[in-house]
Formats: C-alpha cells, structure tokens, sequence
C-alpha cells in the first residue's frame, strides 16, 4: 500500500519533453525532445517500430534504420531522475 504522503517527483521521469523507449529484453530509456527535430523509429520490437522487413540488414541499411535513431538519441538520452530549466510536469 502507498504511503498518504507518496507524490512523484519532478524529474525527466514526468516531463511532458520526455520519449520513453521500452523494449522487452531491455529500458526503460529516457530520451529530451525539447526543441528536437522528429522522432525517427526507434528500432523497439515492443513499441512496434522495428522496421525490419526479413532482409540480411547490410551496412547500408543498418545505418538507414538504427544508425538514423542512434544518431538523434546519442545527445538527448537523461537520466529520468535528472531536471532541467525547460521541465514541464506531463499528464501521468
């Protein structure tokens, strides 16, 4: 039972910038879209984005797929207890 005085607290974990990748083996991650260009697919089997279509994945198409999410998640993973002036409490 949770105690009458539990409240989440500010934090990556609950702003309304925040993209949160799960998948089943692994996360979650925690990810900043403020002022950040959009989202690519996010290679995640359990959030339905993995774009792979049967094919051996080549280095080209590896790049076209994983490459274009690691390259927009490499400077905006947070750690989902951290804060920031732009932290703006989402609907949870």
């Amino acid at each position: 039972m949770k105690s009458q005085t539990y409240v989440l607290q500010d934090g990556c974990q609950i702003c309304r910038h925040v993209f949160v990748r799960t998948d089943y083996d692994e996360g979650p991650f925690f990810y900043c879209t403020f002022n950040a260009p959009p989202r690519p697919p996010c290679m995640s089997v359990g959030m339905g984005e993995d774009i792979w279509d049967g094919t051996p994945y080549s280095d080209e198409k590896y790049e076209e797929t994983f490459g274009v999410w690691y390259k927009w998640a490499e400077e905006r993973e947070v750690n989902p207890a951290g804060i920031c002036e732009q932290f703006e409490r989402g609907v949870f």
